[in-house]
């Protein structure tokens, strides 16, 4: 399973571990030197879209976790932010 943009919108730890999953492997592609020049730029651009998508799903956990961990906040009985700093 590859990164999507729906994946974007409403990701899951099984979407994060999927992309870093991909990201890996590209890595190792890359690192074997054995990809045209073509095709190493293609799987270096996938890698930086995964990047991306990576830092901004970890953000976003950890603004709910920041968000969860403040009492007044649980007393409040509030709605913790939802993905996309919507809440």
């Amino acid at each position: 399973m590859t990164a999507s943009k729906a994946n974007i919108e409403n990701p899951t730890p099984a979407d994060l571990a999927n992309a870093l999953e991909e990201l890996q492997a590209l890595v190792v592609q890359l690192e074997e030197g054995e990809l045209d020049l073509e095709d190493s730029l293609k799987r270096f651009e996938r890698g930086i879209k995964l990047t991306h998508l990576t830092q901004k799903m970890l953000q976003e956990v950890e603004q709910r976790v920041n968000w969860l961990t403040e009492s007044e906040n649980l007393m409040l009985d509030e709605e913790p932010p939802k993905e996309g700093g919507q809440g």
